[in-house]
């Protein structure tokens, strides 16, 4: 038949869903796909090797679609019947893309349903590079090469329209159906065609974006088709189904969102972007197009429960806390209790970045609302949290936070939470981390980190006050009273009081305490409160006597050491200088202990071993003053240390005078 007298075609297609049902149709359009792959397949050669998309393993699609179609190749399998609200008929030859069953599509995700159908299109391809009129003209031209003589065409043209005579039927007939739900399957094995197609030669300018949006088809079958087809980006040509589903987003937020949410759990990458999959494409534009829908958007990612929508939503409560601030005051009035849970979570991210008065309102009322409730007793915690945090109603609740948390442990109410009132309120705050931490196994280094990280002045005072009266009572924390004491130190302007509680410590502490805050003393001579920690050192030095002690105060004189290759030559010999005096000072006190000889040689050999570039720097000292080394290094330390410093798995730090003996690393 001529191409112009495809309409009566169409129209018996029509009139056989009419008068015979779906499934007849639905193998007609089976069969059409199946031509236009064997055709089309034959017919174009594949695109430049640099054009390929490698495949996307393991992805749903592939494995439930279609396959690519060899050459030739003809099978023989049969199809089974397509899934509920669509069908592909069971005489569907093998051997094609088109010949997978529909059963397998069935067992893809699919979108939350939602009600409506759009209008099907009535124009061709926006872009007017393909219509359904020219699409087989350049092959029909092609395959009808002229006589030498001119007396006209030389070969039968009807194989070369075939392509353009299956493309035309299936999708004119798609798009003029009232509605094609029934026919999902066959959308499904199209789509699935489409995807395995572009691999090899793009997306098939008939089957674009303009031609899945203008189907007759309920908003959430055609996000589940556009979810399917996003991989075919990047293949070739200007038009991009994530573009037509960001423009599908926008048309109609309140039921785009939920549909796009449903797109959280495809993991498939996107070849237009390659470290993008499917379901941060769906972050991507959801989040890009809130603006004017965020109420919305946050309703439907807390409906969802996807740890993306999570991942998302506290992006949300950072950059548009607002919009967060008003869910949570809907949820907390919810009847259902996932949504007040979930009030309680987000409330708490979106806390620290609402800035304006309206939001710590929202969240205020919430809180109230939720700790008014006697069933919602779990959620107390986090709604005292809330409001302990907010100073307007801070007065008036943090008695009852105080004590929730010296109580039980509740992971909504924690120490951090608790400590943003220990500026105005320091007493019910300090007495209940009191009582929380009087019992063994509580969570010390957490209390004392959240009160080192306290950076207001008059916080320092009581705070280091605490921690000594804690180490007092409870030895046992004396490691996590070094880190809140170095963490002071760090932030600055509490050396008197971190001065007052180490030196309380060294006097009348017993030796594991001692041990324990020598790491604060030999730190560099550069760090924080060099001064308050040089003096320290002096002090413990020329009292400390006990060798648990002093071998600690050695390892972390070692340790703490930075040899700092980037730095210049003449501080790098003042580090290397300091440590060479202390490690003498310390070692000649130790030697003179009960076996600290022996404690000494083992633990210079054990730190020879262990820390880069302390080998180099043992051996050159020795090297440069036998006599005075030879009384703290034995036999044994001697042998280690050569032998790690000469095989060069410590390298010796450069302005060392071994620096030219040992080879450094980048010599290897």
């Amino acid at each position: 038949m001529p191409r112009h007298r495809i309409g009566p075609v169409v129209e018996a297609l029509l009139h056989l869903a009419r008068n015979r049902g779906a499934d007849e149709l639905s193998r007609r359009l089976a069969d059409l796909i199946e031509a236009a792959d064997e055709f089309l397949t034959a017919g174009e050669p594949p695109t430049e090797a640099e054009a390929r998309v490698p495949r996307q393993q393991g992805s749903p699609d592939r494995e439930r679609a279609t396959r690519v179609v060899d050459d030739g190749a003809e099978g023989d399998e049969a199809g089974a019947g397509g899934p509920a609200g669509g069908s592909v008929p069971p005489n569907v030859r093998g051997g094609t893309a088109a010949s997978r069953s529909a059963a397998e599509h069935a067992a893809e995700p699919s979108a939350p349903s939602a009600a409506g159908c759009s209008a099907p299109h009535s124009t061709p391809p926006r872009t007017g590079r393909a219509t359904w009129e020219n699409v087989a003209t350049p092959r029909a031209r092609a395959a009808a090469p002229h006589r030498p003589d001119g007396a006209g065409a030389g070969a039968d043209p009807r194989p070369a329209l075939a392509p353009g005579w299956a493309v035309r039927l299936l999708g004119e007939t798609l798009l003029r159906l009232p509605d094609c739900t029934p026919y999902l399957g066959v959308l499904r094995v199209l789509a699935g065609w489409i995807v395995e197609r572009a691999r090899e030669r793009g997306v098939p300018q008939d089957f674009g974006p303009w031609f899945w949006t203008a189907l007759a088809l309920p908003a959430e079958e055609r996000a589940d088709l556009l979810r399917r087809l996003v991989v075919a980006d990047g293949t070739g040509g200007d038009d991009r189904f994530l573009a037509a589903a960001g423009e599908f987003l926008v048309a109609d937020a309140r039921t785009a969102q939920p549909l796009l949410c449903g797109w959280f759990a495809d993991g498939r990458r996107l070849p237009a972007l390659p470290a993008a999959t499917v379901a941060t494409a769906a972050q991507a534009l959801l989040y890009t197009h809130r603006e004017g829908r965020a109420d919305t958007l946050v309703d439907a990612l807390v409906a969802d429960g996807h740890e993306r929508a999570d991942e998302l939503l506290s992006t949300l409560a950072e950059e548009d806390p607002g919009a967060v601030c008003r869910g949570v005051a809907r949820w907390a009035v919810d009847p259902r209790p996932a949504r007040r849970v979930a009030a309680v979570a987000y409330g708490l991210r979106a806390a620290p970045y609402a800035a304006s008065e309206g939001d710590r309102e929202l969240l205020r009322v919430a809180a109230a609302t939720l700790l008014s409730r006697t069933a919602d007793a779990a959620l107390h915690g986090g709604a005292l949290a809330l409001l302990v945090r907010d100073p307007v109603s801070r007065g008036r609740y943090v008695e009852q936070a105080a004590a929730r948390f010296a109580a039980a442990h509740d992971p909504q109410l924690t120490a951090a939470a608790l400590c943003v009132a220990l500026a105005t309120h320091p007493g019910p705050v300090l007495d209940a981390f009191r009582r929380r931490l009087a019992a063994p196994g509580s969570q010390v280094g957490d209390v004392l980190r959240v009160l080192a990280e306290e950076a207001a002045p008059a916080v320092a005072a009581p705070a280091t006050a605490f921690a000594a009266e804690l180490l007092r009572a409870r030895p046992d924390t004396a490691g996590h009273v070094a880190a809140y004491a170095e963490r002071r130190l760090a932030r600055g302007g509490a050396d008197a009081e971190v001065g007052a509680l180490v030196r309380a410590a060294f006097r009348t502490g017993p030796p594991s305490v001692r041990a324990a805050l020598a790491s604060l003393v030999a730190a560099p001579g550069d760090a924080p409160g060099a001064v308050l920690r040089g003096e320290l050192l002096e002090e413990l030095l020329r009292d400390e006597t006990h060798p648990d002690v002093l071998e600690a105060l050695l390892v972390a004189l070692v340790v703490r050491h930075d040899a700092r290759p980037g730095a210049a030559p003449g501080e790098r010999d003042g580090h290397a200088a300091r440590l060479r005096g202390a490690v003498l000072r310390v070692g000649t006190v130790l030697a003179r202990a009960p076996e600290g000889g022996r404690r000494l040689d083992r633990r210079l050999a054990e730190l020879a071993r262990t820390v880069p570039g302390f080998a180099a720097y043992a051996l050159a000292w020795y090297d440069e003053d036998p006599g005075v080394w030879r009384a703290l290094v034995g036999s044994g330390g001697l042998r280690t240390i050569e032998d790690v410093a000469a095989s060069g798995a410590r390298t010796a730090p450069a302005g060392t005078p071994d620096a030219e003996r040992v080879p450094s690393a980048w010599h290897s």
